[in-house]
């Protein structure tokens, strides 16, 4: 399959305008409004209907990951496209917010607290009561020593790195790993510690070249495709008790999850001898196949967009309904349409489309690039509404969203990595 110059152009000037967007609008809302110089990190609690800070208390997963995108903006401020901002800028804003978490988010057990307050202790936050709660603490943690590891030779970075993600690996194994706010029934297997181990272990090999790093991501690799994605479809919650299968939780399905989860598994073949040599060059083209069916069953063709969650036939998930807070968020919110979902989806097209020349790829990072930039955006010099009403009209988040009301990762990641490869594609 060979590229057109028609879609190399259309690439080429997608990937320019969102470096320039990222640079003169998202970039430059979060480093004017959000960074707390005098305790490190980012405050993310903003109330999107008036825009005033709702909260000073830092969510853990927000400052591990905002730290492993100011490392990954790096080489963008060294190819000097991101105008006065500066890698050392970036490396020394990393820097803090890691040193934060690592000196308070850290519990005395090797876990991390899901919240810290501003001036980075451990509290309970909206996942409470327990400090600990989730794995995905760990892992994004994990994730922004890596970032770090990358750019500053204090080896506390990536000895922390490591820690976190082989504590993390063997609960996730276990299946003992906790996953508030939305714990996974048991008789149910969940996927998104694998994908995040997955990614989090690719990031900490890109850092360290461990062998045990690289062997956490092949087997994350391994588990994904065994047991999640036996076929094009991707299960959210694998079925360990055949009783199960029938329910709501068995039955959703979770699009933005999938579209993320594919290029991360493009990307460790990348970055992992092990999981190129076990995988081979046939695992481009089966994502490129579980990219369409993902995105197609997610597609509202009524509105446009992506749903949150679906059914696995499509559509409202159904099923029999047990109660709980799982159940609760799929049903509550099945319509809603996140901001996430069209980033990774987006980024995951564009990569599989570079490393396939696929015109189904191309032609869904064409559909979410359309929904995704005519919605979203605030305006200039400003940041993402995050949550969207299935028509497509901006909505506060709500007490069932239980998500910080704006978030530095998705959008940052999903434009910087586009932005780099725009820059090197030939």
């Amino acid at each position: 399959m060979t590229r057109s110059d028609d879609d190399v152009a259309w690439v080429r000037a997608r990937c320019e305008y969102y470096c320039e967007h990222l640079r003169d609008d998202v970039l430059s809302w979060w480093l004017t409004n959000a960074v707390d110089h005098e305790f490190g990190g980012v405050f993310t609690f903003w109330d999107q209907s008036d825009g005033t800070m709702a909260s000073t208390d830092k969510y853990v997963w927000s400052q591990g990951r905002w730290a492993w995108s100011l490392c990954a903006l790096v080489p963008l401020a060294q190819a000097g496209q991101l105008g006065a901002v500066t890698s050392c800028d970036l490396i020394d804003l990393a820097r803090r917010t890691m040193t934060m978490l690592n000196d308070g988010a850290i519990l005395a057990d090797g876990t991390c607290a899901n919240f810290v307050t501003r001036d980075g202790r451990p509290t309970t936050g909206f996942t409470g009561p327990r400090l600990h709660c989730s794995v995905f603490a760990d892992l994004f943690v994990a994730l922004g020593n890596a970032g770090l590891a990358r750019h500053d030779d204090n080896p506390r970075w990536a000895t922390v790195a490591e820690d976190l993600l082989t504590s993390a690996a063997r609960r996730i194994a276990r299946g003992t790993a906790l996953s508030e706010p939305y714990p996974v029934r048991s008789g149910l297997v969940g996927f998104a510690p694998w994908m995040i181990l997955c990614n989090t272990a690719t990031e900490v090999y890109r850092a360290t070249g461990s062998k045990e790093s690289a062997g956490i991501a092949a087997a994350a690799v391994e588990m994904i495709i065994e047991r999640f994605m036996a076929t094009s479809d991707v299960a959210e919650l694998a079925v360990a008790d055949p009783g199960l299968a029938d329910t709501v939780e068995a039955r959703h399905r979770n699009p933005g999850h999938v579209l993320e989860c594919l290029w991360f598994l493009a990307d460790a073949a990348i970055a992992v001898p092990e999981v190129a040599g076990r995988w081979g060059p046939e695992l481009d083209a089966r994502l490129v196949e579980a990219l369409d069916f993902a995105a197609s069953r997610g597609w509202d063709t009524e509105h446009g967009g992506l749903h949150r969650y679906v059914d696995v036939n499509g559509g409202r998930p159904s099923g029999r309904r047990l109660g709980g807070a799982y159940e609760h968020v799929v049903l509550d919110t099945w319509s809603r349409k996140l901001w996430w979902p069209h980033n990774d989806g987006l980024y995951a097209a564009l990569l599989l489309w570079s490393r396939t020349n696929s015109t189904v790829a191309l032609e869904w990072a064409r559909r979410l690039d359309e929904y995704a930039f005519s919605r979203f955006p605030v305006g200039p010099g400003a940041e993402w509404n995050q949550i969207l009403t299935r028509e497509g009209t901006p909505r506060p988040a709500s007490s069932t969203d239980l998500l910080p009301v704006k978030d530095p990762f998705h959008l940052i990641r999903s434009l910087l990595l586009s932005a780099e490869l725009g820059r090197n594609l030939t």
